[in-house]
């Protein structure tokens, strides 16, 4: 399974392109050029337009990084994360399938891969977690990429493709939630935090 974590992470999760990664390019490009903007625009009954595909294209290349919605045009101030439900539309949308370790954005989509399973998880067994960003405001911010909250509890992850990486949250969050676990998660640990073991 954990083989297969690059081709996820390049060619999403979408059925058709699980079933067959070597065609999955055509397979993704056909599905963006032909169907996904077609959908969109039909269920949001309004015509193509450009300026939208061009946000959604922007978009595409901030996964996993804190984004202004001010700056997108938006009244709202409030950066937000941004996370594609698919990673293999995502990079039809940017037209980029090269090997993850030639990817600038490898980080982003392993966080982006990461984050969405959890989301997936906590979907199916309907527990009630909430998730969030958090960062410090300061000028060299500490930061975890995501923590999950239930009933006070807390479980926090960062999303690292090193082993050797660590977490900053640094003291203040350390000190306010001490009993919140800290997990850096990179692709050779994660399976058993996705619900999964290697022979699966």
């Amino acid at each position: 399974m954990e083989d297969n974590l690059s081709n996820f992470m390049i060619y999403g999760t979408y059925p058709a392109a699980v079933k067959d990664f070597e065609g999955a390019i055509d397979t993704l490009s056909d599905y963006v050029d032909g169907i996904l903007f077609k959908d969109v625009f039909k269920l949001a009954d309004i015509r193509r337009n450009s300026r939208f595909v061009d946000l959604v294209s922007l978009l595409a290349y901030r996964i996993g990084s804190e984004v202004s919605l001010e700056s997108l045009g938006n009244e709202l101030k409030k950066g937000k994360k941004i996370y594609f439900m698919d990673l293999g539309i995502r990079n039809a949308l940017i037209g980029d399938f090269s090997p993850l370790s030639e990817r600038p954005d490898a980080g982003q989509l392993w966080e982006n891969f990461f984050f969405m399973e959890r989301v997936k998880i906590h979907d199916t067994l309907r527990d009630r977690k909430r998730i969030f960003f958090w960062r410090t405001k300061t000028n060299k911010p500490n930061k975890l990429d995501f923590i999950e909250v239930r009933n006070r509890e807390m479980e926090a992850f960062e999303c690292k493709l090193s082993e050797k990486a660590k977490a900053k949250p640094g003291n203040a969050f350390l000190s306010a939630y001490p009993e919140c676990r800290i997990h850096v998660v990179t692709p050779s640990n994660a399976l058993p935090l996705l619900g999964m073991t290697d022979d699966e």
